[in-house]
């Protein structure tokens, strides 16, 4: 995955379909192929942006009226600005005369405000990986890499386990916003960290639009080293953290990974309701302040006992007892 970039889609003004191109790949967190970006826009700043593929809208004639009915019921009165991506110059027309009869077909409370046409190869050398090379990031350790993640997360989890309990939130915070050159090292302990309640609450109620990109980065690189048992909360994690950097793809690859390999996983919920929801980002605070993610206490959120040993050992990892991170302070959006 590309370096963050420290473009912020939501404090950056869009002013037209045409002037929005250039900035696609770091709105949506990818390189953009055959598909429909979507600014959802109030006074031109962006409160959302959707990205959907082609191939959703020319299959269901509904998909681009339904998609606008919950844009409008979430933000009556915005400006779309909508720019269509394909190798097939013959694409986009169809799709900007599609988005002008789900327009004509009812009176909605949105307004048109622009559409643009690019080529996939115009966002070659963008620096964002693809859907498809993001969907081997996705992929967990092949069977060759097993034991090689295996083992990094022993040697991790043995490193940690000399550390006081109380430091390990301050020492997850430190790994996944100070140094963007982590080790596979860091990495791994990053991901033993993630398994741990307070670690897991102290990076969630800390995270925020400023900070989002840089997560997002850090966590995505971890889970390409992250065994299969424990991947669970880095999925959670890099959930929240694309959907507060506005990563909608990057967010529903997540999610649907956290749906085929642990559909009972507690925060699922929250997260497919604010997808549904299209809630913004910038009302992450008030999501945080709910703590509704850990309402179900009787949950283990470690995964310590799911690091595969090579052999016995005399002392167990023993079900965490650590004080509950500071209340959050809201930062700001």
């Amino acid at each position: 995955m590309g370096k963050p970039s420290g473009f912020r889609a939501l404090n950056h003004p869009i002013t037209s379909a045409e002037g929005m191109v250039a900035h696609i790949p770091d709105m949506v967190g990818l390189k953009p192929e055959e598909c429909l970006v979507t600014a959802v826009t109030r006074q031109n700043m962006v409160m959302v942006t959707s990205r959907v593929d082609l191939d959703d809208i020319f299959g269901d004639r509904h998909y681009l009226p339904s998609l606008l009915d919950r844009i409008q019921k979430r933000f009556p009165g915005a400006t779309l600005f909508n720019v269509a991506v394909s190798a097939n110059p013959e694409l986009p027309p169809a799709v900007a005369a599609l988005i002008q009869e789900a327009f004509s077909g009812q009176s909605r409370n949105l307004t048109l405000g622009g559409f643009a046409q690019a080529a996939n190869s115009s966002f070659d050398g963008c620096g964002k990986p693809s859907r498809a090379e993001l969907a081997k990031q996705f992929a967990p350790p092949s069977e060759e890499q097993r034991e090689t993640c295996a083992d990094l997360m022993r040697a991790a989890r043995r490193r940690i386990d000399l550390v006081d309990r109380g430091q390990w939130p301050e020492r997850a915070q430190d790994l996944i916003t100070e140094d963007l050159q982590l080790s596979d090292a860091d990495l791994a302990e990053l991901v033993i960290l993630m398994g741990s309640r307070p670690c897991k609450e102290h990076l969630l109620v800390r995270l925020h639009t400023g900070n989002a990109e840089e997560y997002q980065y850090q966590i995505l690189r971890a889970l390409e080293i992250t065994p299969q048992p424990m991947r669970e909360n880095v999925l959670t994690m890099l959930a929240f953290a694309s959907w507060t950097n506005s990563g909608g793809p990057i967010t529903s690859m997540a999610i649907q990974a956290l749906r085929d390999e642990f559909p009972g996983a507690a925060e699922l919920p929250l997260l497919q309701q604010l997808i549904k929801e299209i809630t913004p980002p910038s009302e992450w605070d008030d999501v945080k302040r709910m703590e509704v993610w850990f309402a179900d206490e009787t949950k283990t959120v470690s995964k310590f006992d799911q690091i595969p040993e090579r052999h016995n050992t005399t002392n167990p990892p023993q079900q965490e007892e650590l004080p509950q991170a500071p209340a959050p302070k809201g930062p700001a959006i």
